[in-house]
């Protein structure tokens, strides 16, 4: 969790802000997969349900 956390800026530790959360996941200079899994993690924390799109758009495919 504290990977999430530290990663992410804190107004984004918000479930309605998972937008948001593609657009700066997407915009990172790191693996896809590692926006993958940055992603899960925070849908994980967030009680927020993760579909193939939102993958997709973190990883910006």
């Amino acid at each position: 969790m504290s990977r999430v956390i530290g990663v992410f800026p804190p107004d984004l530790l918000d479930p309605d802000r998972w937008e948001d959360v593609l657009i700066f996941l997407a915009g990172l200079p790191i693996d896809p997969e590692d926006r993958k899994q940055l992603l899960l993690e925070w849908c994980q924390l967030m009680g927020v349900i993760l579909d193939e799109d939102m993958v997709k758009r973190a990883r910006a495919e």
